[in-house]
């Protein structure tokens, strides 16, 4: 990971040059004013996940509840938005893991996304990226871990509940400078899951740089690290010790590819 230049201790600086007449006790009480509280934001206080009588809900910091406590799940608001979800009454469970049907409210309580989606992640440049269990996979035994289900078809959703880019990738990631990566899968599929083939749509989801790419990594200061190649396994179990071989390198914004190193199947690592 790149490391940003440590800012100047602005801190010191004006201790430096700070007249001794002020008291302490002054610069102590100024300081409050302008630091603002873990959980609150800039317009005040945020809402806060509580659990009622096996339900959840929110409350403000003084205790009492803003939002009546009917979900089964509830995450914190950010950027007045906050991830509820219920279980779904038509397929409760997957593998014996809870089916919850995510969605997103706003302090209101108002659903501005509906509760629908098998897996939802953050809103990044606006989209969120959402998925929903694939009809030829509903009844299947998958487990519920993020994008790794091999059933889940993804999309994108605006803050209003749009669906901006339908439900129809094998994988999907968070927009990053004005691009994404999404994975249409191949012709052929291995037992292992779904073989990876990535490209990188714009946000009206046309493809800016054709799926060609084994793995893919979101954009940033316009490029993204790219594998071209494939994965054997060479463990004594089906799909075990997966080894990749291929090329790693770097795409700009015109799909350019740049190589940087290669693997011969003893490098398990992907693009850097």
């Amino acid at each position: 990971m790149d490391r940003m230049p440590m800012p100047r201790d602005s801190q010191n600086e004006g201790t430096a040059t700070m007249t001794p007449k002020i008291p302490i006790l002054m610069v102590i009480m100024l300081a409050l004013i302008f630091i603002v509280p873990a959980g609150q934001s800039k317009d005040g206080p945020q809402l806060r996940p509580v659990y009622v009588h096996g339900r959840w809900g929110y409350s403000n910091p003084g205790g009492k509840m803003a939002i009546e406590a009917r979900f089964d799940a509830a995450l914190p608001f950010t950027d007045g938005l906050a991830r509820v979800g219920v279980v779904d009454e038509e397929l409760p469970e997957i593998d014996g893991r809870p089916n919850i049907l995510w969605g997103y409210i706003d302090e209101n309580g108002r659903v501005l996304v509906e509760l629908r989606y098998n897996a939802l992640r953050d809103f990044s440049e606006g989209l969120a990226a959402a998925a929903v269990l694939a009809k030829e996979g509903s009844n299947s035994a998958v487990y519920l871990r993020h994008e790794s289900l091999d059933h889940l078809r993804w999309g994108y959703v605006d803050r209003e509940g749009h669906v901006v880019i339908p439900t129809q990738y094998f994988a999907a990631g968070d927009f990053s400078e004005g691009l994404v990566q999404v994975n249409v899968g191949g012709a052929k599929e291995s037992q292992c899951g779904h073989l990876g083939n990535f490209g990188y749509i714009d946000k009206t989801g046309a493809f800016l740089i054709k799926p060609q790419f084994s793995m893919a990594s979101p954009f940033k200061a316009g490029q993204a690290g790219v594998s071209v190649g494939y994965t054997e396994y060479m463990g004594r179990c089906l799909c075990c010790g997966p080894r990749f071989v291929g090329k790693h390198g770097h795409v700009n914004r015109k799909g350019e590819f740049v190589l940087e190193r290669t693997s011969s199947g003893d490098d398990p690592e992907g693009p850097r």
